[in-house]
Parts: structure tokens; sequence; C-alpha cells
């Protein structure tokens, strides 16, 4: 696809944050310089979280007394869509990320 030359996601949101339920609504824009055959626009979705904090911990007794740092992680995902904007369902998918390289 190297006639692209501007691909946009603009969502109409004030904050980065979204709520379950909530409609996210928003442009996609996709700019060529040149005319090019496609057979659809499919964009994906995925959204997940991480979350990692530590905390100390003190075990034993007496002597034997040691404070120890206790790692805790997780990992989530929320959703993993995709949605056809135009087009068949054979469409080629635009990926935010690999055009922000």
């Amino acid at each position: 696809m190297g006639k692209l030359t501007r691909f946009e996601i603009n969502i109409d949101a004030p904050s980065p944050v979204f709520y379950a339920g909530q409609i996210v609504q928003g442009r996609v824009t996709v700019e060529l310089s040149e005319p090019k055959k496609v057979r659809g626009i499919r964009l994906s979705f995925y959204g997940r979280a991480f979350v990692h904090w530590s905390e100390r911990v003190h075990r034993g007794s007496g002597n034997n007394r040691r404070t120890e740092t206790v790692h805790y992680r997780a990992e989530e995902e929320y959703f993993n869509q995709e949605v056809l904007l135009s087009g068949q369902c054979e469409a080629v998918i635009l990926s935010y990320l690999s055009f922000m390289r």
C-alpha cells in the first residue's frame, strides 16, 4: 500500500478513557497519492490492560524475620473486534499502529 499518504483515526471524545456501554464515535481518514482498487476497508480494535505493583512484606519472627518484595501483575483483554467500514468482508486491514512506526 505504498500509495498511502495519510491515515488518521480521530475519536470524538474529550478523554482517552472509555467505560462499558459508552458509544465511541470518530472519523477514519485514508488519503492516497493515486487511485487504488480495494475490495473494502476493515478496522480492527483491540483493547487490553496491564497492571503491576509490588509490596514489601515481613515474614518470619524473631531472628528469622525478613522483608521480601512481592510482585503482582495481571493482564486482561477487554475487546478484540473488527468493523467493516466499506466494501466486502474480505477487506484490507488498516492497522493504526503499523502506520505509526
